[in-house]
């Protein structure tokens, strides 16, 4: 991510907050995750749940949902993504 793509997400994001329902992210094609998208994530989500939403991260086995542990975002991961991730290291 660079200061362009977090400013766009930024955007996004906002225009999200005024719609209604769940929200999702996929992380699947994403290899790195700096900490200033993380940071916006997390604020996103926190928003979110002040207007009693949810926000659903979905991060395979891989950088994006190391980047999530590293940067101590993993409580953003739903129970889901956790067995989606075990389930990929067992088929190897």
């Amino acid at each position: 991510c660079n200061v362009a793509s977090v400013e766009q997400a930024r955007i996004a994001f906002r225009d999200y907050l005024a719609r209604e329902g769940a929200v999702y992210l996929e992380f699947a094609s994403r290899s790195v995750l700096d900490c200033r998208f993380l940071g916006l994530v997390q604020m996103f989500d926190r928003e979110l749940r002040m207007q009693g939403r949810n926000l659903k991260i979905i991060a395979e086995a891989g950088a994006a949902y190391k980047s999530f542990r590293l940067h101590g975002a993993d409580y953003l991961l739903s129970k889901d993504d956790h067995v989606y991730e075990l389930a990929s290291k067992n088929s190897m």
